[in-house]
């Protein structure tokens, strides 16, 4: 069986969709498949021959694209694409695309762009870019996705948008939800026994991610005792970090930045509970978010948002519980009934959450649709 991936983000650009992408090729390979990833030209990707092939062709631009495809055609025997807008791979080649949520709310990798910036009659020709960027890219995505073989949403929250914005898709969407790599529950190293520290790991880039409502919300506790570590880089990281200053809670809330696999593994070994609890907006939601089930994967209950694709990662007082409307109040409430107590999870439960949801039962599913589609 061979499989072209269509990954126009890839690591070690930092996301969610970016980390599926590698996680189902990783999978892939160890269920025996021929693989060649494709990624765009300027990705700085580290090449690995000994494991995949990998092409780096792809300007985000649907006719440089097209024809630099021409030729792999018919070379596959069915193209994965893991972003919506390439949808239009459908019409030249047999297809299965994942879509994450975002990328089907609106379209954010513009294949057909228009530039109107010199435009001497339009007087913000970069708005006008913009947008007719995105209505163009928005009409060759539907047209792709009415000839893909599959589409595999992450979640239900994500089939359910999908179903609403093309309802030609209604009974054509599988859920399968995102993997993460095995790991073996009696070498996870657990230490937060007498710690009382609170985790999050995410982008600091978008606001509904809604890490000012959580340092709020740990202001509010008022226990000198909480520790609470934000993992992750973006363009937020100064206003947060200001919050911090302004709250005077430079000594409980701990900017780690962008850090080692060493360092947030040690992290997540002494978190006692992660947190997460993003905000749903119009043109913005949680997918999925395998971080629950990173954090689930040593044993570490979750916080998240009882909405979107949080509800297809966080199992309801098994691996973790919800907060119905993610404000500081609210946050810093159901915080506080799990520091005394109130609500108390297992931590082989948690972990068995976690299992359940790893790469090498994942891929099962996905290499059963593209059996469907070379039969």
């Amino acid at each position: 069986m061979k499989i072209a991936v269509v990954a126009p983000e890839f690591p070690p650009e930092i996301g969610g969709t970016q980390r599926y992408a590698e996680g189902l090729v990783k999978a892939l390979i160890s269920a025996d498949v021929e693989v060649t990833v494709v990624l765009r030209k300027d990705s700085e990707y580290k090449e690995s021959p000994e494991y995949f092939n990998v092409i780096k062709v792809l300007s985000i631009d649907y006719k440089k694209d097209r024809t630099a495809l021409n030729s792999y055609w018919g070379k596959f025997d069915v193209w994965h694409v893991c972003n919506a807008s390439y949808s239009w791979i459908g019409l030249f080649a047999p297809t299965v695309i994942t879509i994450f949520g975002n990328d089907i709310i609106a379209p954010y990798l513009f294949t057909q762009k228009v530039d109107l910036r010199n435009n001497s009659i339009l007087k913000r020709g970069d708005r006008f870019s913009f947008w007719a960027s995105k209505i163009r890219t928005g009409r060759l995505q539907r047209k792709g996705l009415k000839h893909v073989e599959k589409v595999i949403a992450i979640s239900h929250a994500t089939k359910s948008i999908a179903q609403d914005k093309y309802p030609f898709l209604k009974g054509d969407i599988d859920v399968i939800p995102v993997g993460i790599p095995p790991f073996d529950k009696e070498k996870i190293l657990s230490d937060n026994s007498w710690k009382t520290n609170l985790l999050t790991v995410c982008r600091l880039d978008e606001p509904r991610k809604n890490i000012e409502a959580i340092i709020h919300a740990i202001a509010k506790l008022k226990k000198d005792n909480v520790i609470y570590f934000i993992v992750g880089e973006g363009k937020q990281l100064a206003a947060l970090e200001s919050l911090t200053r302004t709250l005077g809670m430079e000594e409980q809330i701990i900017f780690e930045g962008r850090v080692s696999d060493k360092r947030l593994n040690e992290l997540y070994a002494n978190a006692n509970l992660f947190i997460l609890t993003p905000t749903i907006e119009e043109n913005s939601i949680e997918g999925f978010g395998i971080v629950y089930l990173e954090a689930n994967c040593h044993g570490v209950p979750v916080l998240a948002t009882k909405a979107a694709g949080c509800l297809d990662a966080v199992s309801e007082n098994i691996s973790g519980y919800f907060v119905k409307a993610p404000t500081a109040e609210n946050i810093s409430y159901e915080i506080n009934r799990f520091l005394e107590k109130e609500i108390q999870f297992d931590r082989d439960k948690v972990m068995a959450h976690a299992d359940s949801f790893t790469w090498d039962k994942v891929v099962l599913k996905i290499l059963e649709q593209y059996k469907r589609i070379m039969d």
